[in-house]
């Protein structure tokens, strides 16, 4: 019985990672679709434009900035301002 229990924790487990992945992505692109092409638009824009939360979104950004080329942040931010993002294509 115990061992059925861990077996199925573990593919419930699995089958989480799988969904937040997948979800992580489906925002990614989200967010690229709406950034745009020349010019640059601020996080809060970007949540405001795809109906998401602006912290998921503002953590997204953040981190295609500074893992991808694809997106870059400009400029400084204002203390509790938005912060700007492009794309860069």
């Amino acid at each position: 019985m115990e061992s059925t229990l861990n077996s199925l924790d573990a593919r419930v487990n699995s089958l989480e990672q799988e969904v937040n992945a997948s979800e992580k992505t489906n925002l990614k692109n989200e967010i690229f679709k709406v950034l745009p092409p020349s010019g640059d638009i601020a996080d809060t824009e970007v949540a405001e434009r795809i109906n998401r939360d602006e912290k998921e979104v503002r953590n997204a950004l953040s981190r295609l900035a500074e893992q991808t080329s694809m997106v870059e942040r400009v400029g400084k931010p204002d203390v509790d301002g938005p912060t700007y993002y492009k794309r860069i294509d």
